[in-house]
């Protein structure tokens, strides 16, 4: 279940606008953790919301050469939900999370002061065809988080 789908289950009404699709190198030096190519690549901008608030602020950089059915879908769908259903299939994905002053985008989405902080999370998506690099933000006075690991048990270290 994606961020969106457990928003709707919640029962909140979401949507997910799509500000921008350009070629841009990616700028962003936070994601240099990642080695992405330094080359022109499709950079996609998003707000996602629930019930018309602006929660997440979305950056994210694919292939140019993207196909065209896949980025339809972008005003919809999360990526890697868009990317899995064109058979894209995502076999890695590394995450960092932290807190972070707002980027100059978010601030103007989110109408935050220079400063504020959000919950960042840097994110390189891997599958053998293609390689998805993306910085999301959420302010965090509209954060909650919730991680399910099933089954798994983790052993305690004190």
């Amino acid at each position: 279940m994606s961020s969106l789908d457990n928003a709707r289950w919640l029962g909140f009404q979401t949507k997910i606008e799509l500000i921008s699709i350009s070629k841009e190198r990616i700028r962003d030096v936070t994601l240099s953790i990642f080695n992405p190519p330094n080359k022109a690549l499709l950079c996609v901008r998003r707000v996602i919301y629930a019930d018309d608030v602006p929660i997440m602020y979305d950056s994210s950089f694919l292939p140019a050469d993207i196909s065209d059915k896949v980025v339809d879908e972008f005003s919809e769908r999360f990526i890697i939900d868009a990317l899995r259903r064109h058979n894209v299939d995502v076999k890695d994905m590394s995450l960092i999370i932290d807190a972070a002053p707002a980027s100059q985008e978010a601030q103007q989405v989110f109408q935050a002061p220079n400063g504020y902080p959000v919950l960042r999370r840097l994110y390189n998506l891997n599958s053998p065809a293609l390689s998805v690099f993306g910085v999301l933000e959420s302010p965090f006075d509209r954060l909650a988080c919730s991680i399910g690991f099933g089954s798994l048990s983790f052993p305690i270290v004190i």
